[in-house]
């Protein structure tokens, strides 16, 4: 059995066509009916996923894609982090992508 690629949590502006599973998180700021667009502070991504029922905040798990209009994430799952301390959470992440 094949095993799969673990994912790499990134920002927006670090993305790069060589990424494959990546997550990130963010604001959703703008809903449309296969997509949404995910603002993660350092600039947005258009996620390619089913937006109903999608909270505020969330982090996105999914394959990175190379498209014409650019970088696209399609969406695998998400997780409702609506409720955990975001600048706490910033934080941490800032530390461990230092190394």
């Amino acid at each position: 059995m094949k095993q799969r690629q673990p994912f790499v949590d990134k920002y927006a502006k670090d993305l790069s066509p060589s990424d494959t599973f990546v997550s990130l998180t963010g604001v959703v700021v703008s809903k449309g009916e296969s997509s949404f667009i995910l603002d993660d502070g350092s600039g947005d991504v258009v996620v390619l996923m089913n937006s109903e029922g999608l909270p505020d905040y969330v982090r996105v798990f999914g394959r990175l894609l190379q498209t014409e209009d650019g970088l696209r994430l399609q969406g695998d799952f998400f997780q409702d982090v609506s409720k955990i301390d975001k600048l706490l959470y910033k934080k941490v992440k800032d530390l461990i992508n230092k190394n």
